[in-house]
């Protein structure tokens, strides 16, 4: 994801942040700092699955996420994100391959910034 896209989908998401647990910010002008988390890696063995997750840092919010496939990707791996518990992303990968598949889980961070 390159960097226009990474604070397109910040701002975007920050958007609707209202539900999460933000710290409280006066009125007026603020700004976002982004970072992006890399989660533990982990081994899907071939005709598995499993669950990556990267957590974002305290006094951050999660605004997306992916992941990152080290080694051989199978054309029949596949993914489904979803935001899980509270300030992280996780990503179940199933692979499909005959190899094991070496993943991690990408989570987008935001920073509001006064």
């Amino acid at each position: 994801m390159n960097r226009t896209t990474k604070v397109a989908v910040a701002l975007i998401v920050a958007a609707g942040l209202s539900t999460m647990a933000l710290p409280k910010q006066r009125a007026g002008a603020v700004s976002l700092t982004t970072q992006e988390v890399i989660g533990p890696f982990t081994n899907v063995p071939a005709g598995a699955g499993a669950l990556l997750v990267a957590v974002c840092p305290q006094e951050t919010a999660v605004t997306g996420g992916g992941w990152v496939a080290l080694g051989p990707i199978s054309p029949f791996s596949e993914s489904q994100a979803d935001s899980h518990q509270g300030n992280a992303w996780g990503v179940e990968v199933n692979n499909k391959g005959t190899v094991v598949l070496g993943a991690q889980a990408t989570a987008e961070c935001v920073t509001i910034n006064p």
